[in-house]
This record gives structure tokens, C-alpha cells and sequence, in this order.
């Protein structure tokens, strides 16, 4: 599969070129980038990197919130509460807190997962700023569900309209998403370290490469191996092992332990802590927990060993929230192996670079 157009190959002194020469439409287009990930949504936003988890559940109205105020400068990613077709949701954290029925289980093809396309557009409408905006869009789709891309961008394109609900502006967001770019999920890690800021190759030295992606994310992980600007499609897939077969582990612990039930999605502060509170008092699960990490590390290990000989690559990267998490138990192994910065974001840096470039002409 190949990675690039003719685009893509560029220079910077032709990109600079393009870029000055863009006519007004062209320039009231937004190209973005969204990581529709099974955690959590993370795109690129005027204040930087911005996440929420891939949490929705039914909606209503809420009868007493919060008369204290904070900051209403911004939309509150954790209040997100939001109207698409007639239909209200919580979203996020606010879904976590306040929904009766709240799901993370976003379908793996996704074409039909209605909770897939009210992420993506409550993403879209966090990114729009003014009436009527056109953006053209970069995503991704886990490498094995990879040949459902048509089908699931023909359902995306159009116009839409979201109305965030205790939006100051109390107006609703609407947006046309004329192009849509689909590509094999780890491959925006990649981008992100082929690609600098403005969509132009930063790091020449990555196309006489062969290089691997592990991504590993909260439902499933990603194996890419790329040579050449291409990649390599009989060295790459991906399956379910991944972080949240950790949260499962740790969930029926703390039921045994401690008699109380957390659905998976209630775990991710508990995890991040270290801690959680029972009773009034804190109870320190961090052994426990590493524990359990360093068992689904070395089953990715196990998986890395089956498919790859490691000692083929120039370099692996590891990436995603996974990656993070669980890259001191990775990282030994493979001497070739490093964390990339920012691991949790760097998919969808890729896909905004990538936006960047092929839509910018």
C-alpha cells in the first residue's frame, strides 16, 4: 500500500509555493485531524492537544448542575452534552458521571456504530469556530478493519449540524465534511515523524527506512511495518491485545478484593492514580496494577516475536496511550524499540500534518 502522492513528496520551497498561492475558498476550508480511538477521542484544537474518553450515553435534561463557575471561556470537554438529530447525548466524562446506559464499545468496522459517528462529529463541531465551515478531514481505522474506509466515509460526508448544549454561543455548530482521507490507524504515528507542522517532510531519512509501529491502544493494537514509504501489508495487522484487557483484570480484582464492581470505563483515573478510595479510605492498588501491565506486555512481546523478526528494522516505534503505559516493559526487549513523544497524541498529529499536506493545494 503506498503511503504517499505526489503531494506528499514536496518540498518545502513548492509546499510555501501552494500555500501562498491558495484562493479564498480554499482558505475557509479546514483540514483537521481526528483519532477516532476506542479511549479516547484525541484531536488537535486551538489550545493544543485536547482528548475526552469515547464515552456515550443517553442524554436528558439535568436538573441541578454546578452554580459555581469556573471557566466559561471554553467549552467544558467535561460537559459535553450534545443534540445531534433530534436526539440529546452525554458525552465523555459527563457521560461517565450521569448517564444510566454509557458504552466505550465503539463497533471495530464501525459503518453502522452509531456512537463512532456521534464522537466524530462532537470532535468536528469542539473544531468548528464559525457558521458554516468545510472541512476536509484525515482519520484512522484499525489496519484489520482497514477495507471498511469507503463505506464508513460515504456515511460521514454532507453537511451536519451539532448544538452543544450550555454552549455560551447557544447557537449550533454547523459544518460540511467535504473530504474525508482514511487511513491504517499506527501510519499517523508515522506521519508524525516523517511530516513537520506545515505537511512538508521534515525527516528525509525515514524513506530509506524500514521501520515498525506497534500502537497500542485501549481496544486493539497495531503492527505496521513500513519500507520504502510503503507498507508492508503481508507484516502488518492488528488484534485485540490491548490495554483494556489489563482493565478487566484489574476490575475483577477489585471485585474480589474488595467486593465493588467498576465497568471497564470507570477505571481510567483509578489507573492513573495508582489509587482509589473505598469507604472514605485510600487503598493503594499500584502493585496490582503493574502486575497485571507487565502480563499484557508480554503477551504484545509474544505477538511482536510471532510476526516480526525485530532485527529486520532500522527502528520500531512505540506509540498511543498503550504504548506509554506499558513501554517499560516493552522497551527491554527490543533494542531497536523507542517510545515516541507524546505517544497518546501522536496518531492524530500525524493525521493533522497529513490534512496539511494533501488538502493544501
Amino acid at each position: 500500500m503506498a503511503l504517499f502522492s505526489s503531494t506528499v513528496e514536496k518540498n518545502e520551497e513548492e509546499r510555501q509555493q501552494a500555500l501562498e498561492v491558495s484562493n479564498d475558498f480554499q482558505s475557509s476550508q479546514k483540514n483537521v485531524g481526528v483519532d477516532l480511538g476506542y479511549g479516547f477521542i484525541k484531536l488537535i484544537g486551538a489550545v493544543g492537544e485536547v482528548k475526552f474518553p469515547s464515552i456515550v450515553g443517553l442524554g436528558g435534561e439535568l436538573q441541578y448542575s454546578t452554580s459555581l463557575s469556573f471557566n466559561k471561556n471554553e467549552l467544558d470537554l467535561n460537559n459535553l452534552m450534545v443534540k445531534l438529530n433530534h436526539e440529546t447525548y452525554f458525552v465523555g466524562n459527563l457521560a461517565l458521571r450521569q448517564s444510566d446506559i454509557a458504552t466505550r464499545s465503539l463497533d471495530s468496522h464501525r459503518v453502522n456504530d452509531k456512537n463512532s459517528s456521534v464522537l466524530m462529529l462532537t470532535a468536528l463541531g469542539l473544531l468548528s469556530k464559525r457558521d458554516n465551515e468545510v472541512f476536509n478531514l484525515v482519520t484512522g481505522l484499525p489496519i484489520s478493519n482497514y477495507n471498511s474506509h469507503k463505506e464508513w466515509a460515504q456515511k460521514m460526508y454532507g453537511q451536519h449540524e451539532v448544538a452543544f448544549i450550555g454552549d455560551k454561543t447557544d447557537r449550533p455548530k454547523r459544518f460540511t465534511l467535504k473530504k474525508i482521507h482514511v487511513i491504517p490507524q499506527p501510519l499517523g504515528t508515522f506521519y508524525d515523524q516523517l511530516l513537520n507542522s506545515s505537511g512538508g517532510i521534515t525527516n528525509k531519512d525515514l524513506a530509506d527506512l524500514m521501520i515498525g509501529i506497534v500502537d497500542i491502544g485501549y481496544k486493539t493494537t497495531g503492527y505496521a511495518a513500513v519500507n520504502n514509504l510503503e507498507m508492508v501489508e503481508h507484516l502488518s495487522y492488528s488484534n485485540d491485545n490491548a490495554l483494556s484487557n489489563a482493565y478487566r483484570m484489574v476490575a475483577a480484582y477489585l471485585r474480589k478484593e474488595y467486593g465493588i464492581n467498576k465497568e471497564i470505563f470507570e477505571l481510567d483515573n483509578i489507573l492513573e492514580k495508582g489509587w482509589l478510595k473505598i469507604a472514605g479510605k485510600l487503598q493503594d492498588i499500584e502493585n496490582t496494577k503493574n502486575e497485571i501491565f507487565e502480563k499484557v506486555a508480554s503477551k504484545i512481546v509474544t505477538d511482536i516475536l510471532s510476526i516480526w523478526d525485530y532485527k529486520e528494522f532500522d527502528l520500531i516505534y512505540l506509540t498511543g496511550g498503550g504504548g506509554q503505559a506499558l513501554a517499560k516493559y516493552i522497551l527491554p526487549h527490543f533494542p531497536n524499540m523507542r517510545l515516541v513523544d507524546g505517544p497518546q497524541h501522536a496518531n492524530v498529529r500525524g493525521y493533522q500534518k497529513l490534512a496539511t499536506n494533501l488538502f493544501s493545494q
